[in-house]
């Protein structure tokens, strides 16, 4: 288990470093575990505010909120044993991993269960003592969380917030995506590690239901910060309103046969209306029709400023998943144009909002 050990000393200096550059902790130092550990990796002893502490940590590469449940029964068991060392110093234990979702941060802060991640977070409560210190998570880290929301894998979750009050079988869940059962059960697996998702049933009749869509519409924004945006190219059409452009879209698409959505700021705005002015409409088209056929049907330009038009090339069917039809216009899901406005410009984090508030409604 030489990885598991390293990956220890790792969490132990950093639990080491990040003591001891705090002005009223002092005596910061490390104690071997003699006899029965009762599930503790390593000891740290520090006096904070001149109070001596013991701190009892166990170590966890990553920590989910159902990682949590089980840590408490850990603790709670270990509580009730013969005490390490010294009696008379109080003691806190800790729970120490590589990484620890946002739930687990809230769920052991809720029940005052000390943690400490490998970028440095730490939460620290005692009767008289509350120490809180909050870091990103490094950007090698926060990539662990991606698969969930890329490839197929998003559509299966898009499925589920766009469905969020169903209860679902793998091969239902697969036939709605468009994916894989496999895919569908590795997202339910992460998706129960994140106590995100309830249960009913056994073997071919197992269903589940999403049951924290909030949380998770959350944990997609965050990651879809880290990913680069699609690539938009941006083009002028002459004397033509708005709205006059995206009957032109949708006509030229259906001529040619070619899958088009409405996407961010129009999208939202076709949902609920909430701009008085927005200059410039922006589609995705899947491109089994050469783009420039279709610029040209519309009489359009590129250009670098002052565009009235803005073309994303969907690389894949899913940009297309659970479209809705307003007046006779094809507009993107709501969940993928609020993803897509929180990346935009102007008032477009304004507008995700408001689209958020009114239309999806968690």
């Amino acid at each position: 288990m030489p990885d598991v050990r390293k990956s220890e000393q790792e969490l132990q200096g950093v639990l080491l470093s990040v003591l001891r550059k705090m002005p009223n902790v002092t005596s910061v130092h490390e104690e071997a575990i003699e006899g029965p550990d009762y599930g503790v990796d390593f000891i740290v002893n520090a006096s904070v505010n001149g109070k001596p502490l013991r701190l009892l940590v166990q170590a966890k590469s990553a920590l989910f909120p159902r990682d949590v449940r089980a840590a408490f029964w850990n603790l709670k068991s270990a509580s009730q044993r013969p005490p390490m060392g010294d009696a008379s110093v109080p003691t806190i234990p800790m729970i120490a991993a590589g990484t620890i979702s946002d739930g687990a941060k809230e769920l052991l802060q809720a029940e005052r269960i000390a943690y400490l991640d490998r970028a440095g977070s730490l939460f620290l409560p005692d009767d008289d003592l509350y120490i809180l210190i909050d870091r990103p998570a490094p950007k090698e880290a926060r990539k662990l969380d991606r698969p969930l929301f890329s490839g197929n894998r998003s559509s299966v979750v898009h499925a589920l917030l766009a469905n969020h009050e169903q209860w679902f079988s793998t091969q239902d869940l697969a036939k709605l995506a468009w994916v894989s059962p496999s895919t569908v059960s590795v997202t339910f697996a992460e998706l129960e590690k994140r106590d995100m998702v309830a249960v009913q049933g056994k073997g071919p009749n197992k269903t589940r239901r999403l049951i924290a869509p909030a949380a998770l519409l959350d944990e997609w924004a965050r990651q879809t910060e880290l990913l680069p945006k699609p690539e938009m190219r941006r083009y002028y059409v002459p004397r033509v309103k708005p709205e006059e452009l995206m009957q032109a879209i949708h006509d030229v698409c259906t001529k040619s046969s070619t899958a088009y959505v409405i996407t961010h700021e129009w999208a939202a705005q076709l949902y609920s209306p909430f701009l008085s002015n927005i200059a410039q409409v922006k589609c995705r088209i899947l491109p089994n029709t050469p783009i420039a056929l279709i610029v040209s049907e519309l009489t359009a330009r590129e250009v670098g400023e002052g565009s009235n038009l803005g073309v994303i090339e969907s690389s894949s069917p899913r940009d297309m998943l659970f479209e809705h039809k307003i007046r006779g216009l094809r507009v993107e899901n709501p969940i993928l144009a609020y993803l897509d406005l929180l990346g935009g410009e102007g008032r477009s984090k304004e507008l995700a909002e408001h689209l958020r508030k009114e239309r999806i409604r968690f």
